[in-house]
């Protein structure tokens, strides 16, 4: 780099620390420049991007982690409330959220792995995927959720529980995935 580069001053020090998807420029000081297509400026220092690859591929982490939150909060919620319409079944929020996260961990680690082995989506993947969840489900709630009696609830009504669970799950994200395009 020469000494009159946006990075370093005129006498040859730099200015600020490098960062991974650019540098920070004082705006104060005499190498600092008007930005071009791709920086922008905030507060006292200018951001110079170069690199826009590694600001897409942070954007796609940040949504693909709030929509795995999404997912499992749907999860969450839907297993709550299929827990009230099974007037029998009680289950708590922190029970709830267990499920949600279980049946989310089969999708966070086979979907990727089936991609990576490059074996071509069919419709057979998503309901073994159904099912997957449904096993996984009822034995969570099979000794942890409780009938009107305070007693677990036992493999039935912790397999209805999945089953209504996940039936409006699909009842819910089924349509959303169909307005956007997707199915």
């Amino acid at each position: 780099m020469t000494a009159n580069s946006p990075n370093f001053g005129a006498t040859g020090r730099r200015i600020g620390p490098d960062h991974e998807a650019g540098w920070w420029v004082a705006r104060s000081h005499p190498a600092a420049r008007i930005p071009r297509l791709g920086e922008w400026r905030s507060g006292r220092y200018d951001f110079v991007c170069p690199d826009t690859a590694a600001l897409r591929s942070t954007m796609f982490l940040i949504l693909l982690i709030l929509s795995s939150a999404g997912m499992v909060l749907l999860y969450t919620l839907l297993a709550k409330l299929a827990a009230r319409i099974l007037s029998r079944t009680q289950i708590s929020w922190k029970l709830a959220a267990l499920f949600g996260v279980a049946v989310n961990i089969p999708s966070f680690v086979l979907v990727p792995g089936l991609v990576k082995a490059g074996i071509e989506f069919t419709a057979a993947i998503p309901i073994a995927m159904i099912f997957i969840d449904l096993a996984l489900g009822a034995w969570i709630f099979h000794r942890r959720a409780t009938n009107n009696a305070g007693q677990p609830a036992g493999w039935w009504l912790a397999a209805k529980l999945s089953a209504l669970a996940q039936l409006m799950v699909v009842f819910v994200t089924v349509p959303l995935m169909m307005l956007r395009g997707h199915i």
